[in-house]
């Protein structure tokens, strides 16, 4: 799907990997990238046992820098689960604003409630909308830099 996606100008789909083992934490993906428009849609996924270490926000922080700086864009959009609180602290400390959100928008697989047999089921799940726009970003990654170990997107050049 991803190369389709790049092919067809519509997205692009990104590994994350720490910086020194290089091992694989994630992945970044561009969807719904309208080039006339300057907008795309950003989603990402961490690695359980990778989790907490900001891994997420480190790289949605160098992707919106990107996007802005390099690329021109006017508008990036994240959608997280109303229940994953640790998505939303990522669109947050990102500058991100709540837009609103999308009742019964995504089917969400988790395990069933026993969780002993390895059972998973669909649920329907509510999405928060979250907008960025180049200002919302100014002067997020030195407040980001200077409260923990968050890199720069200009220290990756």
């Amino acid at each position: 799907i991803a190369p389709a996606e790049r092919t067809g100008g519509h997205g692009i789909a990104l590994a994350v990997t720490e910086f020194l083992t290089q091992r694989l934490v994630g992945s970044v993906r561009l969807l719904n990238t309208d080039w006339r428009t300057l907008a795309t849609e950003v989603r990402y996924i961490t690695a359980p046992w990778a989790r907490g270490e900001g891994y997420a926000t480190e790289s949605v922080l160098a992707i919106a820098e990107w996007l802005f700086r390099d690329q021109g864009f006017e508008r990036i959009e994240l959608r997280t689960p109303a229940d994953n609180t640790a998505a939303q602290q990522v669109a947050q400390k990102l500058g991100c604003i709540s837009e609103g959100v999308l009742r019964n928008a995504r089917i969400a697989r988790t395990r069933t409630e026993n969780g002993t047999d390895g059972g998973w089921t669909d649920i329907r799940t509510d999405l928060i909308v979250w907008g960025l726009l180049p200002e919302d970003l100014e002067g997020v990654a030195e407040q980001l830099a200077d409260a923990g170990e968050y890199g720069t997107y200009n220290t990756w050049k």
